[in-house]
């Protein structure tokens, strides 16, 4: 289905999903799309996140009062109303679903030494998710790799998994890194994790 290969699910679909609010025959696609791409796992682990950040807030308990004379106030017909509209308000926020900003990602190409030449440093603004598209050409093939960014001083900023598409690896960097030099790092994805490739990144 094209709402799912466009190529990548669309917020509101990944938002019902998260809601539990998609038919049957919609969720073979949705779930088949997701097993393959890092892309949309990322996006949903950050909608369910959202969500349950949400959801969290709006159903803490309202302290109770502290004195009797306090408690006087709900006596009166007038505030009794006011409070169970706003208690009804609340309940019907937690059946819509769920609208964010989304800040689209930077698309990033990162390249790979070629011979004697020192490693490419790749260029881009901070502030925004990071999707990096990493130079694949004359790399063993794999169902699957693993992704590390570390800043200058060798500290992991960022791990997940990516697969492979044509002659580049992309992945979504969740998380956005700050101003700064860092290392995008390859792996394979053995139990005992060997380095393959290694990219340069500046961030602006």
């Amino acid at each position: 289905m094209d709402t799912y290969h466009d190529p990548h699910i669309q917020e509101e679909m990944l938002e019902r999903y998260a809601l539990n609010q998609l038919e049957e025959e919609q969720l073979a696609p949705l779930e088949e799309h997701l097993l393959g791409c890092p892309i949309c796992q990322n996006r949903l682990d950050e909608v369910d996140h959202y969500v349950q950040t949400m959801k969290s807030a709006l159903s803490e308990p309202n302290q109770p009062a502290a004195s009797g004379k306090h408690l006087n106030l709900f006596q009166k017909p007038g505030l009794t109303l006011v409070f169970a509209g706003a208690i009804a308000l609340m309940g019907a926020f937690l059946m819509l679903p769920v609208r964010r900003s989304h800040i689209p990602g930077i698309d990033i190409r990162l390249n790979a030494s070629r011979g004697g030449d020192s490693l490419p440093i790749a260029h881009a603004r901070s502030g925004a998710p990071l999707i990096l598209h990493m130079d694949a050409t004359e790399i063993v093939k794999a169902e699957s790799y693993a992704v590390e960014v570390v800043d200058s001083k060798g500290g992991q900023v960022w791990r997940g998994s990516a697969r492979p598409h044509a002659n580049e690896i992309s992945v979504e960097v969740s998380s956005e890194p700050r101003p700064g030099k860092y290392w995008v790092r390859l792996f394979d994805s053995s139990n005992t994790p060997v380095l393959i490739r290694e990219y340069g990144l500046e961030l602006n």
